[in-house]
C-alpha cells in the first residue's frame, strides 16, 4: 500500500462569479516572498473550493491535506471541514447540480507565533464514489462553532492523497 499525492493546488475564482460565502482572497506580503490566500474568519462559515483529477492508480482511502497559517499568536484550535463531489467524466454527470457528499472534519490545537505553518490531514470517510479518472470538486470550510481560536485562518493550498494499491 503507497500513499500517492496529487500536487498542491491553489484555486482562483473568477471574481464575477463569487457569492457571499466564499472565502475571501488575500495576499500576505512576507519578508521573502508573499502568499495567495483563502481567509476563513471565525465568526462567518465561508468556503473555498479546489479541482483536481482523480489520478488512474487511486485506490482507497482519500485524505486531503490543508496547508495554512494565521496571523495572529495565540492558542485554541482551528476546525476543518472538507466534503467531495466526484464526477464522471463520460458526460453521465451534470457537473452545475452535483452535490456535495458528507463532510469529514478535524480540529487542530495551536500555540503559534505569527505566521505559523500547520498542515492538516482529514481522511474522506464518504469521498462520493471516487474513482479514477473523475473529477473531483474539494469544498474546505472553517467550523465556527468551534470558538476556542477567535483568529483568522489562511489557507494556502490543498493537496490530495490516496492508496494506489
Amino acid at each position: 500500500m503507497t500513499l500517492r499525492t496529487d500536487s498542491i493546488a491553489n484555486a482562483f475564482p473568477d471574481p464575477a462569479f463569487t457569492r457571499s460565502q466564499d472565502a475571501s482572497r488575500a495576499v500576505i506580503r512576507g519578508d521573502n516572498f508573499p502568499l495567495s490566500v483563502y481567509v476563513f474568519p471565525a465568526l462567518h462559515r465561508k468556503y473555498a473550493y479546489y479541482t483536481f483529477p482523480v489520478a488512474r492508480d487511486y485506490v482507497d482511502t482519500p485524505t486531503t491535506t490543508l496547508f495554512w497559517l494565521t496571523r495572529a499568536g495565540g492558542s485554541g484550535t482551528v476546525t476543518w471541514s472538507v466534503a467531495w463531489a466526484t464526477m464522471a467524466t463520460n458526460g453521465s454527470t451534470n457537473a452545475l447540480t452535483k452535490a456535495f457528499a458528507a463532510e469529514a472534519t478535524s480540529a487542530v490545537a495551536l500555540t503559534t507565533t505569527p505566521g505559523g505553518m500547520f498542515t492538516t490531514a482529514i481522511t474522506i470517510a464518504a469521498p462520493d464514489s471516487a474513482a479514477n479518472s473523475r473529477l473531483c470538486v474539494v469544498r474546505v470550510s472553517r467550523d465556527v462553532t468551534d470558538q476556542s481560536f477567535g483568529g483568522d485562518a489562511y489557507l494556502v493550498g490543498a493537496q490530495l492523497g490516496y492508496d494506489d494499491v
